[in-house]
């Protein structure tokens, strides 16, 4: 069943230079009144660079260039640096209304409270503040860490003159994947690591993946438009030239050699893609912002990206393992594609990544730059309509307009309470009218998944896995290629002994023709 979309009380905090080289924390808005207190950087009680001596568990380092070591001592622990940020942020009347503002959202399974840190980049005195692990803000008292329940997600919200609204989610959610892992820079194993990510989201019938292996920027785009990605999922290094204030990711030339491309240009190849919700940097130091006052701010990686319009940045503070970045991959956009509110859909993720590794904080690494009020990358389909384009669908598979048939299918897809048929229908207009054998590798599999999907939700309709058996067959044996798991002899003798409806077999022979031969006479047994 579909899960209620989350919606948010907020606790909306500006912080900003007092003059005498502290900061005061301005409450824009919140469920009760507040005034302003102060915040000093001196309360901390030490450097925050300690951060960086933490075993977080990552592997192959995803950066430029080596890291410095980190100097001197230090043993502060996550929950010691998050319990420190948070009673130096939450104090006097803050604390109250927090603590207030939590009340309200007691107990309620659909209402939460979002803690929206802003900040104005273009001021010298805040950008040390966006250095801080805002991520690992800790409640002592009830040992939480608020960003890792969706309940209390943190969110870094910086002042930019862009305005977004929510795009409607009316089919699958669309990823489009780079790898980019040039010769002669350390190796990391982003085949393995997209293999790995490519089994587990296409299992899921909401979610929809494509990837591009070491593309040029005009191919991202390009590649962008065509596929009306809402999100670009960048895996490989990452950079900060502190000197310039420059962020950067490296790519691929022609002969594989590394080419590192700024931020600034980045941004111009994502700009004006109305589709594109959110673009997650799986590389080192792209949420890293200059603290030089000389330099400029929007030069880092998901500053760039902000200040072009991307509605939400994911972007990395410090290496992370591939296993926590699959993981946090996964939960991520399982909760998108049901839209969710992307902050509620990120402390998921943390969750599910510290649920995966309980001793690693790796769950904090990933930072998260939110431009839009609430949260809605998307909206769902509006009320009502589920009913209307199923029918709809039906319709035009009957006339066979295939292409009008799946766009009606894939609108309320997750949306309706006979799930198990939409997804059989879905796969009927994707092999729309031909023979399996002359569809591409891509549909195939889509194909797979969709009717894999509908027989976990009812496994005893007959129909569904006679279509699964005949696509398999036709498209695989018959461009020689070996069939994957399960075979077709088992499918065929598991709809055998399932719920058969004569109907529904002869309606997939008319939308998915087979050849004379013996699967066709074993299905056509199955008419009558």
């Amino acid at each position: 069943m579909h899960e209620r979309i989350q919606t948010f009380e907020e606790l909306a905090l500006r912080l900003r230079p007092d003059g005498a080289g502290a900061y005061v924390v301005q409450v824009v808005h919140s469920p009760y009144g507040c005034r302003d207190v102060r915040f000093d950087l001196k309360d901390l009680g030490f450097p925050f660079d300690s951060l960086r001596r933490i075993d977080f568990s990552a592997s192959e380092s995803r950066e430029l260039g080596e890291v410095e070591p980190p100097q001197g001592g230090g043993s502060a622990t996550p929950e010691t640096l998050g319990g420190t940020l948070f009673r130096a942020l939450f104090r006097d009347d803050l604390l109250s209304t927090f603590l207030m503002s939590l009340g309200r959202i007691q107990g309620r399974k659909d209402l939460g409270l979002r803690i929206r840190l802003i900040f104005d980049p273009l001021d010298p005195a805040s950008r040390q503040l966006l250095s801080l692990p805002w991520e690992l803000l800790y409640r002592p008292d009830t040992r939480d860490f608020l960003a890792r329940s969706r309940f209390t997600p943190v969110v870094r919200y910086l002042e930019v003159p862009r305005l977004t609204t929510p795009l409607e989610l009316t089919s699958q959610l669309r990823i489009l994947v780079v790898l980019a892992n040039p010769a002669g820079t350390a190796g990391l194993d982003l085949e393995r690591e997209c293999q790995q990510m490519e089994s587990v989201l296409r299992e899921n019938p909401r979610i929809r993946l494509e990837v591009l292996r070491s593309p040029s920027l005009p191919e991202i785009r390009s590649a962008l438009q065509r596929f009306e990605a809402h999100v670009f999922h960048y895996m490989g290094h990452g950079g900060f030239d502190s000197k310039s204030g420059e962020g950067s990711l490296l790519f691929e030339d022609s002969q594989r050699r590394p080419q590192p491309v700024g931020a600034g240009v980045l941004a111009e190849a994502l700009k004006n893609l109305p589709s594109l919700r959110l673009v997650f940097l799986n590389a080192c130091r792209t949420a890293q912002v200059s603290e030089d006052p000389k330099l400029d701010p929007f030069s880092g990686s998901a500053s760039a990206l902000s200040l072009a319009g991307v509605p939400a940045i994911l972007a990395m503070q410090l290496p992370i393992s591939d296993r926590a970045a699959l993981m946090f991959s996964q939960r991520l956009y399982e909760m998108l594609a049901q839209a969710f509110p992307v902050d509620a859909a990120v402390a998921e993720a943390r969750l599910a990544v510290h649920l995966d590794a309980p001793s690693s904080y790796e769950w904090a690494t990933p930072a998260l730059y939110m431009s839009v009020p609430d949260g809605c990358l998307f909206a769902p389909a509006p009320p009502g309509d589920e009913e209307d384009h199923f029918a709809l669908g039906l319709s035009y598979l009957d006339q066979g307009l295939y292409d009008l048939s799946a766009a009606a299918f894939q609108r309320v897809l997750g949306k309706t309470t006979h799930e198990e048929d939409l997804l059989y229908y879905l796969a009927l207009a994707l092999i729309g009218g031909q023979r399996p054998r002359a569809l591409k590798l891509a549909t195939i599999r889509q194909i797979e998944t969709y009717l894999a999907a509908a027989i976990r939700l009812n496994d005893r309709k007959s129909h569904y896995k006679l279509l699964l058996a005949a696509a398999k067959y036709d498209y695989y044996a018959s461009n020689g290629l070996r069939i994957p798991s399960p075979p077709v002899d088992q499918l065929l003798k598991e709809a055998a002994n399932g719920e058969i409806d004569p109907k529904e077999v002869r309606l997939m022979l008319r939308h998915a023709p087979l050849p004379p031969g013996d699967l066709l006479s074993v299905v056509q047994n199955f008419c009558h």
